[in-house]
């Protein structure tokens, strides 16, 4: 009976901190994509995803209006999508958080295990992790967060309001949106892919060195990304009204 007893509590513990482990690595993809904050990010991002749409649309339309109006209205479908995303995240967030709860609830014999396994890891014994182990176990809501930022690697406060990334990605392409329809009216294209190939290059230097990247390597990323497939798509349209 002692011997099951102790394989069932050896598995389900082994079966829990596997568990935790995947789920961190999901949240941590979610929650820690960058040093940036969430509504830089989707202020970049968004004024990535812009330009290069934009600089698509005119090879198409040829038309600084028709680029207002298009980018306006694909400004809006960022600050949706972006706070939509967010709101997912958030939701994603409060589950696990809640199936953690749950877990201290009904399983706590087990997770006070857990823990005495994490801290003993980080270098804590004797005594001294007994008062710890005590300390911790002592108070649920300070065992949750514990449990989440040791075993899952999530930082309850570092998540900004959905509403908020959404305002920025807003932002973000409603100006990119202004300064490349004022390119492209006043320069044609060549005014379009100057401005592009700018707002891309600051945004890459921005990125860049909020994560500690290597700069020009950003910078050549994007602008080659953006060049290829600025040329692909005009000899496309080209071939098109040759055929047409």
């Amino acid at each position: 009976m002692a011997r099951s007893f102790f394989s069932k509590f050896f598995l389900y513990n082994f079966r829990k901190i596997l568990r935790g482990r995947i789920r961190g690595k999901a949240v941590t993809s979610d929650f820690y994509q960058s040093e940036m904050p969430d509504h830089m990010a989707s202020f970049v991002e968004a004024t990535k995803d812009t330009t290069l749409i934009l600089t698509i649309l005119w090879i198409f339309f040829q038309s600084s209006w028709i680029l207002l109006i298009l980018g306006t209205i694909w400004s809006l479908w960022e600050g949706c999508s972006h706070s939509h995303l967010g709101w997912s995240k958030l939701q994603k967030l409060h589950r696990i958080i809640d199936e953690e709860k749950w877990e201290i609830e009904h399983h706590f014999p087990q997770e006070r295990a857990e823990l005495e396994k994490i801290y003993s890891a980080k270098g804590f014994s004797g005594q001294l992790l007994e008062d710890v182990i005590n300390t911790l176990m002592a108070d649920s809501n300070r065992l949750l967060q514990v449990m989440l930022e040791e075993e899952m690697g999530i930082a309850l406060g570092s998540y900004e309001h959905p509403l908020k990334q959404g305002f920025w990605a807003l932002f973000g392409s409603l100006a990119t949106t202004l300064i490349l329809s004022l390119g492209a009216f006043l320069f044609s294209l060549t005014g379009l892919l100057i401005f592009a190939l700018t707002i891309l290059g600051v945004s890459s230097f921005f990125v860049a060195r909020y994560e500690k990247n290597n700069i020009s390597t950003v910078l050549i990323w994007n602008w080659a990304i953006l060049l290829f497939l600025t040329t692909i798509t005009f000899f496309l349209h080209q071939l098109f009204l040759m055929k047409h």
